[in-house]
């Protein structure tokens, strides 16, 4: 999401502050109506990892010096997070706002997530998909 010489002039025009912002703004701009969360949870786990096992930064430990409030889950639990992963939550939601305005649903089926109120929290059991009948190239899309 950064200007430099080697970004592609074709993402002229998307923003965002962070890799999330920037996918999300392009989805949005290129005419995606739904959009589901992965791994997008502004807050520690319950050991206090910022990331998913298996990461490099779930490696690197555990962060409780970084746990400076809470905050309330999908689940309705209560997580530790910090005062920067609170406001990129608050950023995304006011950007998801704006998806929804353009006729774009956004779903976290993460019951672990910070609770967002422009986004919907539904299992990955209940998120129901149809397939396109619009064909591009061999590709169903």
């Amino acid at each position: 999401p950064w200007s430099t010489p080697l970004s592609p002039n074709h993402l002229a025009g998307f923003g965002g502050t962070t890799v999330t912002n920037f996918a999300l703004d392009i989805a949005v701009k290129t005419g995606v109506s739904h959009i589901i969360l992965g791994g997008v949870d502004f807050c520690f786990d319950k050991q206090v990892h910022t990331h998913a096992s298996g990461s490099q930064e779930h490696a690197t430990g555990l962060r409780p010096h970084q746990c400076q409030v809470q905050v309330e889950t999908n689940s309705g639990q209560m997580a530790d997070t910090s005062i920067e992963y609170m406001d990129a939550g608050r950023h995304i939601d006011s950007q998801i706002k704006d998806a929804i305005a353009q006729n774009c649903r956004v779903i976290n089926p993460s019951a672990n997530s910070m609770r967002l109120l422009n986004v919907e929290h539904l299992s990955l059991d209940d998120i129901q998909v149809e397939q396109l009948k619009q064909q591009i190239g061999r590709a169903h899309v």
